[in-house]
């Protein structure tokens, strides 16, 4: 919706494209579940296996967050100045 409505920019890292809804199917011998609605972004396209992708890309390195430093972050700081 932040994409569609153009809320704001979105900065960080495209997401899974899985909601985790799931859909519970009760059979007779056993119950079983799975993946059952498809979802699509405002505008019609694909959400599944896509996921929302960032207007700003930040890749999370593992030297930052040993260093306590949070990248994604800096890097909205950086576009608000």
């Amino acid at each position: 919706m932040m994409k569609y409505y153009k809320v704001g920019t979105i900065v960080g890292m495209p997401t899974a494209g899985c909601n985790g809804d799931v859909t519970r199917f009760q059979m007779p011998a056993a119950t079983f579940f799975m993946t059952y609605n498809k979802f699509l972004n405002r505008d019609g396209s694909q959400h599944h296996a896509v996921g929302v992708l960032p207007d700003v890309y930040c890749d999370v390195k593992i030297i930052d967050i040993q260093r306590d430093i949070d990248t994604q972050l800096e890097t909205a700081k950086k576009i608000l100045r």
